[in-house]
């Protein structure tokens, strides 16, 4: 069973308690106590049949094999590259285990045990079957850890029929008597027995594992050789790697196995070592059950303790007085938690939070069993630690049935149910209900709304928001979430009083929680940092000493303090502690050497991470900076007559677009030159990327049309005389850009000499910029801006807009036969794909586009890069046509960077929009030649599409038997009925005794339907072998040199967080030149550690990618450069002619003063996007 997103794991001792008992050779398929998860219990039965022991399983009895184990020394710790290895074999069934553990050498930061993690939590990850063995794979649930431990079973290598073949009395006899018939003279014959038999075996077998040994063969005619073997064995012995041949003269003789150096893998060393091992127990059990002397008995070493010491398990907190050896089961709640009954409270504590974290959908149930043990243990720790979780607001699966039943909804019925339905049953109780009985109701209905994880449902529960707590339930947050959290789950429609109700849950948070952050954002926008000092912080986070905390491990502190101390103050503390970190992180790297983070204007992340990813993109780069070489002269070349996405540009658009162009320009000059840490993009450049220009038409019309928003806005390309560039530093807001932005009235003072230098002098040289424009429209059109960007779901439809805008702003190159715009940035991303499309009955054609992206589906389960793409260019059903018709695509021309767009939303089931957020695994390096237009790969991918029908026909079958009403796989429901069914024949005696007319059941009925269930038992067992054929078959299709020739490296990777209607963006990108990988976060660009979180992101933590970005790898130099600084210094000496000071004399006029200035000087309306003109009067 692959690993997934909610997944329950058990820990190290449980597993290893397990593991000991497991017999694979006796286990039915439906009853895999090592890898499959116990049946819930709830107090009173359990939800299926126990993960019990078949009669028939041998009581396993190992002991280790040390020539083949790898075992860590006694005093040695796990830490990174570290392997272990037990080998073991049964001495009763002769069963071989072999367990092994290995520590990866990337992700392996903090090996458990340690302070947080006592002991593993391992869930198991994959399963591999052959005739011979079976091995599981297993991984640690503590990121960081990442442990990999894997199992294998092997079967005996001596089977029952072989040792019969060898130890047969009657061939034993056979053999004596054909060795004194062919040799009469020969002296010392005497009639081997069984001992004999497996010791010479075995001394034959330890010789051939010598390497040294130069007698590697011996006549067939020896004495010893015929009297133990004859002829009889000869299949036996070549089948274990024995050959049978002649020597010089002749002569028949022997050839002992030859197996490779003990360093190479070979399978026939593997298995010879293994045959020594069971020749010497089978020799020993013969000794002793015939009371002879065994000079070479083995020395046995329990394999138990070399298991417990490998896996970290042998010293574990234990409570005292409980003996696990006593045949007293544990409650099935320790099995559900992973758990075993020895467990200190402390161990049952850190087994629910690691159930509860990786199996999050049934984490009510997990809590159930906390409280269970807890009660029944009279455990003071476990009880305060439930009532601290339930005044959390953690769910119990008790509380959720009793609140569904005050709901007038059966437990049983709960997933019938949708939220429409709830919210009727409340709605018609509510009036019939006491004032009493109405706050039950509420609380009951808020209940399921937070069980069901429903706004919906929360809002109807919540009314208004008045409180803390609505607000939090509001926002769809927890008391435990820090505040720029709470920032980042703000989001509104386009309902007034929605975006009030939003507001106001956050002023009451930030009432509630005294929050400076949440205050001075709902003022400002921004956020900033708190008043705390970085002192008081480390403080109240018992960090003795920020320096020696490694920058990797601060999450898990902060974690354990939001855990301890939750509330407000550890919030403001986690935060000036992490801006600490950050000014460290950033302070290790020089300005030179790292990239600048973008300031965002409240809800522009998008934009900026946007903006980040197309300044790697060296050729866009470069053709920006030199915008004038490449920008299209409307004034001598008139409007353009080519297309630009499939529509032609009137003048004001390309005026508009070259605007923005410009804009991008000054920003991207900024990012390479300021010093840092991070600039703002103008308001300027966010209205014109996300609002629609309008035409100096629709500007005359005024009030008309109220909902058009004039962004035609042109640059004039330099300053009016006398007036100074606006110089502030960019990586703080200035106090003009922050009134503009508030919509006030922008003075406009004289600018003196004095003032003009000092600004030299305070901050470094920049490239010309804008001074900000004063109009109120700006406010009006920014907020609009940052509506537009907050409610753009489309990441794709965003970035093909912006591209477009840019290639209308330059000179074409040329148009293509449809008259499309051929130009230097169409040609980076664009590709041309073929739809070959397949009507039934008819013959297939074809049809060619081009795109600059692959747009996949939504995800519904965790899947892969492949896969994904498999599923929207290999063969299926097209949506959209009238008639049924099928269609597959081929890329026919690859671009030099790959941009996938990963759709995220789908509609839920009640018709809204909902966020897919199932992991899709990314590769560092993609392969694109098994949708190349090549006949022969297409060949391999039609294979493909008929394993796939076969796959999906497979597990829809496997899917029909398993799933039932009942909530147990089908075979299990059969099982359960013929149960009880066989009790049918004492109720009719008891009712005939009563006189009641008896059931009458058909006999054979029970007997039919255990014989159904075995027949469904053994089918799914073929759907399982035939999915893993086929499954290898599609892993192994495009494998090999011949389809790895159009490499892709991955560069960049989009992240989401958050749900439709709010959330936030950030990117991370690969830094080809300088092998690292970036996050850029708006304002703060660190460097990304842990290249897992990139590939396999799935936590909430680790964010939703909806967009990557792949470049080709013979050409990655050439198209992507991430690092661009080329930062200019501060001028510290004055200019030759430049006044050095400036003093008001005495009656001269007094420093500037607002109200002194003349009403006529201050602009309050106008058109936004025009120079101001200011008025200087000396």
């Amino acid at each position: 069973m692959p690993s997934r997103a909610s997944q329950p794991g058990k820990t190290a001792p449980k597993f290893l308690q397990d593991l000991l008992r497991f017999d694979p050779l006796s286990a039915p398929a439906s009853r895999n106590i090592l890898i499959d998860h116990p049946p819930q219990y709830d107090g009173k039965a359990r939800s299926g049949p126990p993960l019990v022991l078949d009669r028939g399983s041998c009581k396993h009895e190992y002991y280790s094999h040390i020539e083949r184990c790898n075992l860590p020394r006694l005093d040695e710790s796990a830490q990174q590259d570290a392997c272990w290895k037990v080998a073991a074999c049964c001495r009763k069934c002769r069963l071989h285990l072999t367990l092994s553990i290995d520590y990866p050498d990337t992700g392996c930061i903090q090996p458990c045990p340690n302070r947080d993690y006592p002991l593993h939590h391992l869930r198991h990850t994959s399963t591999d079957t052959d005739a011979l063995r079976v091995r599981y794979d297993f991984e640690c649930s503590n990121l960081a850890c990442q442990a990999h431990v894997h199992v294998t079973y092997e079967i005996p290598v001596l089977t029952k029929s072989d040792i019969k073949v060898l130890t047969d009395p009657q061939a034993l006899t056979r053999r004596y008597e054909h060795v004194l018939e062919a040799y009469p003279d020969r002296e010392g014959v005497r009639q081997a027995t069984p001992g004999d038999v497996f010791f010479r075996l075995k001394r034959y077998v330890s010789d051939s594992l010598v390497e040294g040994n130069a007698r590697r063969s011996f006549p067939a005619r020896n004495k010893r050789f015929m009297e133990a073997f004859g002829t009889d064995c000869d299949l036996l012995l070549e089948r274990l790697g024995f050959r049978k041949g002649e020597d010089g003269n002749g002569e028949d003789q022997w050839q002992l196995p030859s197996p490779k150096p003990v360093n190479d893998p070979d399978p026939l060393r593997s298995m010879l070592e293994r045959l020594a091992v069971e020749l010497l127990y089978l020799h020993d059990e013969y000794c002793a059950s015939h009371a002879l002397p065994n000079p070479s008995r083995p020395s046995y070493q329990d394999s138990k303790v070399d298991f417990a010491r490998t896996l970290s398990a042998q010293n574990y907190d234990k409570v005292p007085g409980r003996n696990l050896d006593s045949t007293e089961e544990d409650h099935p709640c320790y099995a559900s938690l992973g758990a075993l009954g020895d467990f200190s409270d402390r161990l049952i504590a850190f087994s629910y939070e690691r159930q509860a974290a990786c199996d999050p959908i049934e984490g009510p149930y997990y809590f159930d069993c906390l409280q269970d043990l807890a009660t029944g243990r009279q455990s003071e720790i476990l009880i305060t630690k439930s009532a601290t979780l339930a005044s959390q607001n953690t769910l119990s699966r008790k509380d959720i049935n009793q609140a569904y039943k005050a709901l007038g909804i059966e437990p049983r019925f709960q997933e019938n149910v949708d939220d429409e339905e709830i919210i009727g049953l409340y709605k018609s109780r509510w009036s019939d209900s006491s004032t009493a009985g109405q706050s039950d109701l509420k609380i009951a209905l808020k209940t399921v709304g937070q069980a069901r994880n429903s706004r919906y449902i929360l809002d109807t529960a919540a009314d208004t928001v008045e409180t803390y707590e609505q607000a939090l339930a509001w926002l769809g947050a927890d008391a435990t979430q820090a505040d720029d959290t709470i920032v980042a789950l703000y989001g509104v429609d386009d309902a007034p009083m929605t975006k009030d109700l939003a507001r106001r849950a956050v002023s009451l948070i930030a009432t509630h929680r005294k929050s400076d952050i949440l205050q001075s954002w709902l003022a400002t926008g921004e956020l900033t940092s708190q008043t705390m000092s970085l002192e008081d912080a480390c403080k109240h986070l018992e960090i003795p000493n920020l320096d020696e905390v490694a920058p990797d491990m601060i999450d898990l502190q902060f974690d354990l303090c939001r855990e301890g101390k939750p509330g407000p103050t550890t919030d403001k503390a986690i935060a000036v502690v992490r801006k600490a970190m950050d000014e460290r992180q950033f302070g290790q790297h020089s300005t030179q050497s790292w990239p600048v983070g973008l300031i965002s204007h409240g809800n522009t992340c998008y934009l900026n991470s946007l903006l980040q990813y197309y300044f790697t993109i060296k050729p866009l780069r470069e053709l920006v900076l030199e915008f004038d070489k490449f920008k299209y002269d409307l004034a001598t070349q008139g409007p353009k007559t080519e297309r630009v996405g499939n529509l032609h540009r009137p003048e004001y658009e390309i005026e508009s677009f070259q605007s923005l162009t410009n804009d991008l320009r000054h920003l991207f000059e900024r990012m390479i030159r300021d010093r840092g840490p991070a600039v703002k993009p103008e308001a300027d450049l966010v209205c014109r990327a996300f609002l629609k220009p309008t035409s100096p038409e629709a500007d005359t019309k005024g009030s008309q049309q109220p909902n058009e928003v004039d962004v035609n806005m042109t640059e004039n390309e330099s300053h009016p005389a006398g007036v100074a560039a606006n110089a502030d530093d960019s990586s703080t807001i200035s106090q003009t850009s922050s009134t503009t932005l508030q919509g006030n009235a922008v003075l406009t003072p004289p600018v003196t000499p004095k003032a003009e230098k000092e600004g030299e002098l305070l901050a470094p040289p920049l490239p010309p910029r804008r001074p900000a424009t004063p109009s109120q429209q700006t406010k009006t059109n920014l907020e609009k801006a940052e509506e537009a960007a907050r409610q753009q779901q489309d990441v794709a439809e965003v970035m093909e807009e912006l591209l477009t805008r840019l290639r209308a702003s330059i000179k074409p190159l040329g148009q293509d036969p449809q008259g499309e715009q051929l130009d230097q940035l169409r040609d980076i991303f664009n590709m041309r794909i073929v739809d070959t499309l397949m009507p039934e009955g008819e013959q297939p054609s074809t049809k060619e586009d081009e795109f600059t992206n692959l747009m996949l589906l939504p995800p519904y389960e965790p899947t892969d890069i492949y896969s994904a793409l498999s599923r929207v260019l290999d063969l299926h059903p097209e949506p959209e046509a009238s008639k049924p018709v099928n269609v597959y695509k081929t890329l026919k021309s690859f671009p030099p960077i790959l941009q996938i767009s990963i759709n995220r939303i789908r509609l839920g089931r009640d018709g809204k929009p909902v966020k897919s957020v199932d992991r899709i695994r990314l590769e560092e390096t993609l392969y694109m030649d098994r949708f190349s237009d090549d006949e022969a790969v297409l060949a391999r991918r039609k294979q493909c599409w008929e394993w796939r029908r076969r796959l999906r026909s497979l597990q829809a079958e496997k899917e029909t038997i398993q799933k039932t009403e009942t909530g147990i796989d089908g075979p299990s429901t059969l099982d359960a009925v013929s149960s009880w069914l066989s009790t049918i024949s004492e109720c009719d005696t008891i009712l005939s005794e009563a006189g009641i007319e008896p059931i009458n059941v058909p006999e054979t009925l029970a007997s039919d339907l255990q014989q159904e269930s075995a027949s469904q038992r053994a089918r799914l067992s073929v759907i399982d072998q035939e999915v893993r054929e086929l499954e290898d078959n599609i892993a192994k299709q495009f494998s090999g040199p011949e389809f790895e020739k159009l490499k892709y490296r991955l560069h960049a990777v989009f992240f989401h967080r958050g749900s439709t209607g709010h959330g936030h963006y950030w990117t991370c990108i690969y830094d080809i030149q300088n092998n690292i990988w970036r996050s850029y976060n708006d304002e703060k660009v660190e460097q990304a550690n842990r290249l897992d979180d990139i590939l396999n992101a799935e936590t909430w933590q680790q964010g939703t990618p909806t967009y990557a970005v792949y470049v080709r790898d013979d050409t990655k130099e050439q198209y992507v450069e991430p690092l661009c600084r080329d930062v200019e210094e501060i001028v510290d000496e004055p200019m030759p002619d430049a006044v050095t000071s400036f003093e008001p004399e005495a009656g001269t006029t007094a420093p500037f003063d607002p109200e002194s200035v003349a009403p006529s000087s201050i602009k309050v309306e106008g058109n936004w996007d025009t120079m101001e003109q200011p008025v200087v009067n000396w």
